[in-house]
């Protein structure tokens, strides 16, 4: 969905996600003959809300790519094994400790679900799932899945295949948009939550990252502010860069805006600490404003300014551009516009006098190239 709404005059940046520590995601390879048959799902906490469908749910999603395939066992905690294949839809179970929900797709997705409509859900129990392909054309991608935990009021955690690598939120993993990681605004180093690459295919993301806490006028009251931080603090400073840079280009591509910032990120030994750049962890390295895709120039070599009684004096040494320089007596008057006068046009090297006379004035000094 992400990839489909970004366009040229469209930029996104997405949270990468906060699960570098998390036991909720595991990563594994099952292939043709070499089933695997010790995932095991511990339930960490339980509270019955009720017993209508879904009130209480664990949820494991295992995403693949398509064309590859499993067929399932599933053991609940009281010993008994329940199966489906690729063959089926859905499957429903209904066992001592809990109703079992198999769902396959066919877009790469198989999802395991255990409710508390029927049986007992306990904390503790360990639930325990087993993967085979059917048959050899099911393993043509390689067999690699990665499997997350979605939960309400029942919770658990891998405790088998659980990894920090591959960690990504499931819509971080575009290709037309920035995926954002996060570092913290005072020290550099990384979000110690933030969510690690690269994605299941193997491309690099996060993309970049940026400052880890962002400030918003608060929803409780009028005179405060709220501070949203992780890679969800992050996300909203990468969009904010790309909103200039639209401001700038507003008919940019993903892919350039991409290429602009990735060009001018800053790296340093932190990021490298990682490996080199781009890594798993801070991507190319940290998101830099600074320049991103606008039409800048260097500060004018050898620029002097003097102030004699009420005269400035300015030189300055660049060659190639052309210099404008604007006078207001008001420093919040809307530039440009009215309030401001065109003192002096100069080009290439540079050198000219203004006379402030007996009030005080502001200048704006703009270049072009000739």
């Amino acid at each position: 969905a992400f990839d489909e709404f970004s366009e040229a005059g469209r930029n996104v940046s997405v949270a990468a996600g906060n699960y570098y520590t998390t036991t909720q995601h595991a990563v594994g390879t099952t292939i043709f003959g070499v089933p695997t048959t010790d995932i095991n799902v511990r339930i960490d906490a339980y509270t019955n809300s009720g017993s209508d469908q879904f009130s209480d749910y664990l949820d494991a999603v295992f995403y693949f790519v398509p064309d590859d395939n499993f067929d399932v066992t599933v053991t609940c905690p009281s010993g008994t094994s329940y199966n489906t294949s690729v063959a089926d839809d859905d499957e429903v179970f209904d066992t001592p400790d809990g109703r079992l929900y198999i769902f396959h797709y066919d877009t790469g997705v198989l999802e395991i679900v255990l409710t508390d409509e029927v049986g007992t859900v306990s904390v503790n129990d360990d639930w325990n799932i087993a993967l085979d392909v059917p048959d050899a054309a099911s393993d043509d991608h390689g067999g690699m899945w990665s499997a997350w935990l979605y939960t309400k009021n029942i919770t658990g955690q891998f405790t088998t295949y659980n990894t920090s690598a591959h960690t990504l939120n499931i819509y971080g993993c575009g290709t037309d948009y920035f995926s954002t990681g996060a570092h913290s605004k005072t020290s550099g180093t990384s979000y110690s939550l933030g969510s690690e690459g690269p994605t299941m295919d193997g491309r690099i993301k996060p993309d970049l990252s940026a400052p880890n806490r962002a400030y918003a006028a608060s929803n409780i009251n009028s005179t405060s502010y709220e501070n949203l931080g992780g890679t969800s603090g992050a996300a909203p400073h990468m969009a904010g860069a790309l909103a200039l840079l639209l401001e700038q280009y507003p008919d940019l591509s993903p892919e350039d805006a991409k290429s602009l910032f990735i060009d001018a990120v800053y790296t340093d030994a932190i990021t490298a600490s990682y490996g080199a750049e781009p890594n798993d962890r801070f991507g190319y390295g940290k998101l830099n404003t600074y320049c991103t895709g606008f039409e800048t120039q260097s500060i004018p070599a050898d620029f002097y300014c003097d102030i004699v009684g009420t005269d400035v004096n300015l030189t300055w040494t660049n060659t190639g551009l052309v210099y404008r320089i604007y006078s207001s007596d008001d420093p919040y008057a809307t530039f440009p516009g009215e309030d401001w006068t065109l003192e002096d046009t100069i080009s290439d090297l540079g050198e000219t006098t203004l006379s402030t006379g007996s009030i005080k004035k502001y200048y704006i000094i703009t270049a072009d190239v000739i």
